[in-house]
């Protein structure tokens, strides 16, 4: 009959009947919001007060719905909420059923509640999901009818997808982002973007690599380089040179964790005091084995993997930082850097490794130097680790020195520093233009 009447009507006839509709329900006492749309016949079967049926603004019910609720149960549909046709939600006892907004129930779906059933925002629960926070008893003294149920609360976090078939046990929490495949029954919770199929489900993979992956930037720093001792702690206009790294790796990414890893000497007690002053993150560790520093460093602050930043680069290049942590979230790679082979500028290197490929270092290979230059080792035995380098076919600046390490270094790149009014985030392109001008 809709059908017939949308024909001769078109979509017109829907805003009407949505009307009647929720003019009909409302004088019953159900709570119906703004902007309420539907295009089927809505079934209830209430035996509490309607009352407990909430349907919020701007939401939309693409065919017939199935709405029941006894004893205490509530049924809450939030903002911008589409479910489409031939859907059944059942509350029983003092059970809630809250799906929250922007979330898509998909034709054929059913949402069983004897205890909470909580879907989170911005969902997709796929066709024929089936979602139950009560599951019958089973023992053997007794028929399975006359029983009753169990019933343990159901949490969808928010951005979650069930596939079609999918079947949702009781008391089971699907964290935020997780994916569940066609036909999978979870039995257990998930983690966080983690993608899971089967039956019993099971995870294959993670979604997101950067909720998953533990990563932190290291600034390797101590005051006693032979060749320019004390530079990190050297000020241009005011502001220390590992300042100056510092603000630039926060223009890369504000939201991985920054931390110094300086030595155990005395002398680096001034990159302490620095640290503290600032409330950055710090870690003391050996000095001439830093590639002991580093992974005592990642132990500490739980990380699995990092990138490993030289308190020498006061010309940081964020903007080539973003797309290599873009890269290596991915999770495809062990190691990510720019200098195998180096097509870069001088003072440019950005080298990121997991830890689990440090743990595969083979002690007996371990050359002279590894220790102090702890990639090294890896370059020679490339074969054995998954290693993605970028570089730029035009290698015109591949020469150029734009690392500190010298007196010289200091006073040419505080000239260029103060030639753009000391803007410490200045633009690694605009840094090499001065810097050939000068030189």
């Amino acid at each position: 009959m809709n059908s017939f009447l949308k024909l001769i009507f078109g979509n017109f006839f829907y805003y009407i009947y949505s009307y009647l509709i929720k003019f009909i329900l409302t004088t019953k006492g159900v709570k119906i919001g703004k902007n309420f749309f539907i295009s089927g016949t809505p079934r209830l079967k209430i035996r509490t007060s309607h009352s407990n049926i909430e349907i919020k603004d701007n939401v939309k019910i693409l065919g017939n719905i199935d709405l029941r609720t006894r004893e205490n149960g509530k049924i809450i549909i939030n903002n911008n909420v589409t479910i489409e046709e031939n859907c059944r939600i059942v509350s029983a006892r003092e059970g809630k059923i809250l799906i929250d907004e922007n979330t898509i129930i998909c034709a054929y779906s059913a949402i069983n509640g004897g205890e909470d059933v909580i879907v989170g925002k911005n969902c997709i629960i796929g066709r024929n999901t089936s979602i139950n926070s009560n599951s019958h008893k089973i023992k053997k003294e007794n028929i399975i009818m006359s029983q009753g149920f169990d019933h343990k609360k159901v949490i969808i976090e928010d951005d979650c997808w069930t596939g079609i078939n999918s079947v949702i046990t009781q008391g089971v929490t699907i964290k935020k982002g997780s994916i569940i495949g066609a036909n999978s029954v979870v039995n257990k919770s998930t983690e966080e973007y983690s993608i899971n199929v089967g039956a019993p489900s099971i995870k294959i993979k993670n979604r997101n690599w950067f909720i998953k992956m533990k990563l932190g930037i290291i600034i390797f720093s101590r005051l006693s380089s032979t060749r320019f001792k004390g530079k990190a702690l050297k000020k241009i206009n005011k502001c220390y040179i590992l300042e100056i790294i510092y603000r630039r790796l926060l223009k890369a990414t504000k939201k991985i964790p920054i931390i110094i890893a300086t030595t155990n000497n005395v002398s680096d007690n001034k990159i302490a005091n620095f640290c503290e002053k600032r409330k950055i993150k710090l870690f003391r560790g050996s000095n001439k084995n830093v590639l002991l520093r580093a992974k005592e460093c990642c132990k500490k602050f739980n990380l699995d993997s990092f990138v490993r930043i030289c308190a020498d680069r006061p010309f940081l290049d964020y903007n080539l930082l973003k797309r290599m942590i873009k890269k290596f979230l991915l999770g495809k790679y062990d190691i990510v850097t720019n200098v195998f082979p180096k097509t870069y500028s001088y003072g440019l290197t950005c080298e990121m490794i997991k830890v689990s490929a440090l743990n595969k270092i083979n002690k007996k290979r371990i050359k002279k130097g590894d220790t102090e230059h702890i990639f090294n080792y890896f370059y020679r035995n490339n074969k054995k680790f998954k290693i993605k380098n970028f570089y730029i076919k035009n290698q015109k600046n591949k020469n150029l020195k734009l690392s500190l390490d010298t007196k010289k270094d200091f006073y040419l790149f505080k000239k260029i520093y103060k030639r753009n009014n000391y803007n410490f985030l200045l633009n690694t392109n605009t840094a090499i233009k001065d810097f050939k001008r000068i030189k």
